[in-house]
């Protein structure tokens, strides 16, 4: 079918080009319509659709049963439970008289830390209440 068709669109082109395909280097050419030789397909453009194979039914069938029993051999086996040993803490941890002691801060090293919250604060309260003071002075409702 595809060579049929090749064939159609390639005389098809020709005529409407002036084109003859021994003569294509003299041949007159409208921008609008392509020599037959530029034209090319690729492979999947000419492929026919393959044929189905007809399957067995019986074969078929058997290979679910196959796959059923395995399914349910696996269903038989309990899952193994792998110990990780991560979960289990130690019992030096567990004790409750154990206090982390308190490290000594340098001076510059609290003020920059004054400092720091100081700043998390104000910007925690431009991004909360500025919205809002926003929203009533659109509206112009107050509560007050």
């Amino acid at each position: 079918m595809s060579a049929a068709l090749s064939r159609c669109l390639c005389g098809l082109v020709s005529r409407h080009t002036g084109f003859v395909l021994g003569e294509s280097h003299h041949a007159v050419q409208r921008p609008w319509f392509a020599p037959v030789m530029t034209l090319k397909t690729s492979a999947p453009l000419r492929a026919e659709p393959k044929k189905k194979k007809k399957v067995d039914p019986r074969r078929e069938q058997m290979a679910r049963d196959r796959l059923k029993k395995k399914v349910k051999k696996l269903e038989k086996v309990p899952p193994e439970l792998i110990p990780i040993e991560d979960f289990i803490i130690p019992g030096k941890y567990l004790d409750d008289t154990r206090q982390r002691s308190e490290r000594r801060l340098s001076f510059e090293e609290s003020e920059g830390r004054a400092l720091l919250l100081k700043e998390w604060s104000q910007y925690k309260q431009v991004t909360t209440y500025l919205p809002q003071i926003q929203h009533l002075i659109f509206y112009g409702k107050c509560c007050f």
